[in-house]
Parts: C-alpha cells; structure tokens; sequence
C-alpha cells in the first residue's frame, strides 16, 4: 500500500499527511500500514504523531495487534515514557492481545534503562510464567540493567540462566558482560570472558574498545598493549574512543612507552580523529606524524 511504501521509503511526513487525509475521508487503512507509519515516526522522534496515528486506528476501527502494541511500547520507553508504556503493555492485555517475546523485550529494555530493576525482573517472571523464553536482547537488556546496579552475582545468574535455556550469547551481550566486569572490578573474569567470546563470535571495535578501556583502568599495561595488537592485527579500524583510551595507556606504559608509540603510529596510519577529540589527543597526533616522540612523552607526562 502506498502508506506503507512511503514510511518505508523515507517520506514519513508525507505518510502521515497521507494517513490524516484518509481518517478525515472515511477511506480504509490497514493495520499493517498503520503499523509501518507508527515505528517510522517512532524512529524519526515524533512520539505525538506515533499516538495519533495510533487513536486515528481506534477511530477508523482498525484492531491493533502485537506489534502495533509493541511498537507503542517501544517508542514510549525510547521517549522515557515508561510509566505510559506500561499502561499500554496493560491496555494490551485487557483488549485480549497476547504479548509476545518482543513485546515484553521492549517494556524490561526500558524499564531497565530508567532503573526500575523490580518492574523488570517481575515482568521478566510474569514473561517466563507463560512459557515465552526470553531471547538474547531480553537477557542482554537485564545484564546491562543489574551490571548498572552493581548486582555483580545477579548478572552472572543471569547469564548462566541464558546460556542453560540455551539462547547463546551475541557480540552486544559480550561486550555489555565485559564492561560490567570490568566496572565491577573483575578483571580476571572479564579476560577469561574475552577469550571464551573469541570461541563463539567475532569480537568488533566496541569488544576491544572495552578490553582497552577496563585493562587501562586496572593498570593491566602490559595486557592492553597485547589487545590494541590484536586489535590491529585483525584489521579493526581505531575510533576517537580507541585513541582517547590509548593516550591514557601511553601516560602509564613505563617500559613500554618505545613500543606503545610505534604501535600508536600504526594504528594511526592515515586515521583522522578530527571531530570530537580532546586537545591533548589533537597534539599526541600530530606531534606522533612528524616523528617528535620526546613532545609525546611531555604529552605523556602532562596526563598523569
């Protein structure tokens, strides 16, 4: 249908100008494209249009179903309109519309992200109680929320519980793991989880990004250089948060500042950090281009 082909397409403006003049005229919508143009304006930010959209439906006598719920849902707890959300997850319910998987995914992905753990885990329960198994964004979503909370024995229930009902782990739910274990202090358990990750999946720049950061922190020198070599060697390409969480190696790399530099040189290459970068970053790079490695070392010792 053409309102669906345009809120797909980009025109999302011209899909709900569409969608209003068909309301007004009486002419049929579908509930899929009232769904399309619902999480298209969702995406583009307009949450107000998403809800007209979704009363123009119940005015027109169009039944919404699961998704048109979940894409509600989603689009509230995007705006942090969580308490909303809820009421909507309920009003699904009471309509005799089941939610789904992804239904439920959405509400414990939002109220995790505002910091309501006990809503979360009793939805995740409520979820579990009917037979719906979570899947890797339910549980990647909880690790985050607990790993955030500091309930460092809670998350690694979590994660076993993921692994025993046998929905396997991907990139995100590694590098949400690593970066709370390394938050939580557990570096040890965090290098172990990296390389278990390296037998399942491909670690991306984000994964070493977060190796760097946490082994920065824990004054583990020796083992970041190890991983930006890593890091480089599988052709993974520097961001400014590689760079920033490099300078910071540099600053304590003692013995290895000689190797530190040449590697930084490497992963330069012909990188620009340009946009975003700190003062300090600016000048350890140019200074590193025309070969000035004692104005790098004053760089160095300015960041201690």
């Amino acid at each position: 249908m053409l309102l669906s082909s345009l809120a797909t397409s980009g025109y999302v403006d011209d899909a709900y100008k569409l969608f209003k003049d068909m309301v007004v005229k009486g002419w049929r919508v579908d509930v899929k494209s009232c769904n399309c143009l619902m999480s298209a304006l969702a995406k583009i930010g307009n949450l107000e249009a998403a809800l007209q959209v979704y009363g123009g439906m119940q005015d027109a006598g169009v039944k919404a179903t699961a998704v048109t719920y979940t894409v509600l849902i989603d689009a509230l707890c995007m705006s942090e309109r969580r308490g909303d959300a809820r009421k909507v997850f309920e009003e699904m319910k009471e309509k005799g519309c089941e939610p789904d998987v992804v239904t439920y995914t959405s509400l414990i992905d939002g109220l995790c992200k505002s910091g309501a753990l006990p809503e979360a885990e009793q939805l995740f329960g409520d979820m579990t109680s009917r037979g719906i198994s979570g899947n890797v964004v339910t549980y990647s979503s909880l690790i985050r929320g607990l790993g955030k909370a500091g309930r460092m024995d809670e998350v690694k229930q979590v994660y076993n519980a993921m692994q025993a009902s046998g929905c396997r782990p991907d990139v995100i739910t590694y590098n949400i793991m690593l970066d709370v274990l390394f938050k939580g202090n557990e570096i040890d358990e965090g290098w172990e989880l990296f390389k278990e990750m390296k037998g399942k999946t491909t670690p991306d720049l984000v994964t070493y990004n977060t190796m760097l950061t946490g082994l920065s922190r824990a004054g583990r020198i020796r083992d970041a250089y190890r991983i930006s070599e890593e890091m480089r060697n599988h052709g993974h390409v520097p961001d400014f948060i590689t760079y920033s969480v490099f300078t910071k190696i540099l600053s304590r790399a003692g013995d290895f500042l000689n190797e530190g530099l040449k590697l930084f040189k490497l992963m330069m290459g012909k990188n620009d950090i340009g946009h975003g970068s700190s003062k300090l970053e600016d000048y350890v790079k140019v200074r590193l281009l025309i070969g000035e490695e004692d104005s790098v070392r004053g760089a160095a010792a300015m960041h201690r």
